[in-house]
């Protein structure tokens, strides 16, 4: 039990540095972790509390610069994908939920290594129902919502606070189809209790040295660790 208290706190205490240093990976850097110490399910719904938890306070604190337009835009189809990505976590089974894990986060790995940003009017209605979907399935809705705002003429202050603000929004409506479901388990109430503290550790971490850090450097460290954990989710699922 103690170990499995210490993982589930280094991981979330590393997810949120990795958040604050780079500007993304809380969930995509803890997901496939905490799903190998516990298993995908309650991973998906204990991440989703603490990364909206984690991002209503960036979203707070960076107000200002948050675009409504594309915000409300993103959500409103979100809301449509996210029945469906309830369904698949429901009716899919543990191991695949795993390989399912994986191969979104190799393919946002692959698409932040090229550089990839997708053009056309279909981009944002269409990456907000794929990100409700893959909020619900594998807790990790952030890929598709990064690629369609790099469309929008924003400045990074305001991507920033729109990718949070968003974020915020689908989490909260995530986080009640989960407990309409009843995945509201003891094993994830645990997880927050554990995780919470640490992701405040993290966060705090985060901001006293990312004026010292090599942001290009350990975006490329961050970059390893989000291949290495989708091959392991991957193989997990495969193999377990």
């Amino acid at each position: 039990m103690t170990w499995l208290v210490l993982g589930i706190a280094l991981i979330a205490a590393f997810s949120a540095f990795t958040q604050i240093i780079t500007g993304f990976g809380f969930a995509l850097v803890g997901l496939p972790l905490l799903a190998l110490v516990t298993d995908p399910v309650t991973a998906v719904v204990s991440m989703t509390v603490l990364s909206t938890a984690l991002t209503l306070g960036a979203s707070i604190q960076q107000r200002r610069d948050i675009e409504w337009r594309p915000a409300g835009s993103v959500t409103a189809t979100a809301l449509l994908g996210m029945p469906v990505g309830l369904l698949a976590l429901r009716l899919v089974d543990a191991r695949w939920l795993s390989v399912l894990i994986g191969i979104v986060l190799l393919a946002f790995t692959f698409a932040l290594v090229r550089g990839i940003r997708l053009q056309g009017r279909a981009v944002t209605p269409t990456a907000g129902f794929v990100s409700g979907a893959l909020l619900m399935s594998t807790g990790m809705n952030g890929p598709p919502l990064v690629v369609a705002f790099q469309n929008k003429e924003m400045s990074p202050p305001q991507f920033r606070a729109t990718l949070q603000a968003v974020l915020t929004i689908q989490g909260f409506f995530g986080l009640v189809g989960f407990a309409a479901v009843g995945l509201f388990s003891p094993p994830v109430w645990s997880v927050v209790a554990y995780g919470a503290p640490a992701m405040l550790v993290g966060w705090w971490v985060g901001h006293l040295v990312s004026r010292r850090m090599d942001a290009a450097l350990f975006r490329r460290l961050v970059l390893v660790t989000l291949a290495a954990s989708a091959a392991t989710s991957i193989a997990t699922g495969l193999l377990g």
